[in-house]
């Protein structure tokens, strides 16, 4: 039987290799007239040694090398191009993922029987972009060019502030209350694409959507993820405390509000009362930190001990709670220390997470516990008299602390 072209070449290719005086994976390459990055391209380099070799060219071809015979350096260049690989494989997922949203995005809308408007006693101001185009090639020129043709690295950079400014703009002129579905799923895509939000794009929003919505946008606004420079606009730049609070507790009905924005108002509003409202009103998810110090702002205000069961009850979430709990028997403040007391006695000295012994595990001077002991110990049981015992036994390192220690234990035990 007659051999094929390509199979007399592949015959021909393989003795040449195997006649070859060499093992230099370039110099392989050139006798089987391959590029070296073709012929390597996921290779499996098991049991090779390739120490005398310059393996630059394999950076990023996807090789097996860990089984190969290698110098320390010669591994590190290797695997610092299989992280370097890796990143643009993410980075190009991200980029495929943007893209298949943004077409999806299209398709349901590309149809859209949308009509650009002109307010009243205003001009209309021709724009290139006022051409007579499909509104699918309009929607393909601002959502999806500009991704395909980004040339940055930066997955970030593919949709970023400019992005999104460029197409609240362009589309804008279709702004009107019959297409506020579109534009909740326009939104619902700049939150899902991970779009920045920065001083210009809240500009835009100012000045081309806030002043034909006006309390609606915050309809359009609740379609993004929780973003800090957009959250802490739309709910702190409301006119009057009370407008602060619907406006984050309207976000709260579709999504989490951006703690930054909760925190800013709890720490800065002067009145405690205010500050649970926005606090309990609305959902958000704070770190610890934020709990820490929205919990120190709360208790260190200027307010009335008969408040300290409120603001025990307040429904807040568990870190935050747990904090202004702890927080009200850090500071010592006698009134305010006696209610908790009663509140305690109410809970059954405890309440999940909130009990005197998760608060004084939190505490760690010893003068604060001692203090704290010695006004709770005529009130308290016989186990929570332990506890504040442990802890200080825990906390006593100088001798002034261990005769105090001993003291209490006399007198109390």
């Amino acid at each position: 039987m007659q051999r094929s072209p390509s199979l007399t070449q592949a015959i021909s290719t393989a003795e040449a290799l195997l006649r070859a005086d060499t093992d230099d994976l370039r110099q392989l390459a050139a006798i089987a007239g391959q590029d070296p990055a073709a012929m390597y391209l996921g290779a499996d380099l098991t049991g090779v040694d390739l120490r005398s070799q310059d393996i630059s060219f394999l950076v990023g071809l996807g090789t097996n090398f860990e089984g190969a015979i290698l110098t320390d350096e010669q591994r590190r260049q290797l695997r610092r191009g299989s992280v370097e690989e890796r990143k643009q494989e993410t980075r190009k997922s991200i980029r495929d993922l943007r893209v298949d949203m943004v077409l999806r995005f299209i398709e349901r809308h590309r149809d859209a029987d949308l009509a650009p408007y002109q307010r009243e006693g205003q001009a209309s101001i021709p724009h290139d972009w006022d051409l007579d185009i499909p509104f699918e090639a309009l929607l393909q020129e601002v959502l999806l060019n500009p991704i395909l043709m980004s040339t940055s690295p930066n997955p970030n950079d593919q949709c970023g502030s400019d992005y999104m400014s460029a197409a609240l703009i362009r589309l804008s002129q279709y702004l009107s209350y019959e297409s506020e579905l579109f534009f909740k799923e326009l939104f619902q895509l700049f939150g899902d694409l991970r779009c920045p939000v920065d001083d210009a794009v809240i500009d835009i929003l100012k000045n081309n959507y806030l002043r034909q919505l006006q309390s609606k946008l915050g309809n359009l606004i609740a379609m993004m993820r929780p973003t800090r420079n957009l959250d802490v606009w739309w709910v702190l730049d409301q006119n009057g405390f009370a407008a602060m609070i619907a406006a984050a507790a309207e976000l709260s009905r579709y999504r989490e509000v951006h703690a930054t924005a909760i925190e800013a108002f709890a720490t800065e509003v002067a009145d405690p009362k205010l500050s649970l409202q926005m606090l309990t009103e609305t959902r958000y998810e704070l770190d610890a930190d934020q709990a820490e110090r929205i919990a120190y702002a709360i208790t260190s205000k200027n307010w009335p001990a008969s408040m300290t069961a409120d603001v025990l009850d307040a429904k807040v979430p568990r870190p935050l709670a747990i904090s202004i709990f702890r927080q009200l028997l850090a500071q010592g403040n006698g009134p305010r220390v006696s209610e908790v007391i009663l509140w305690l006695d109410r809970s059954k000295w405890s309440l999940g997470g909130l009990s005197l012994e998760n608060a004084v595990a939190n505490i760690d001077n010893f003068d604060a516990i001692y203090n704290l002991a010695k006004m709770l110990a005529p009130n308290v049981k016989g186990n929570q008299i332990g506890v504040l015992r442990s802890r200080l036994s825990q906390l006593a390192r100088t001798d002034v602390e261990q005769a105090k220690l001993s003291r209490f234990r006399q007198e109390y035990m």
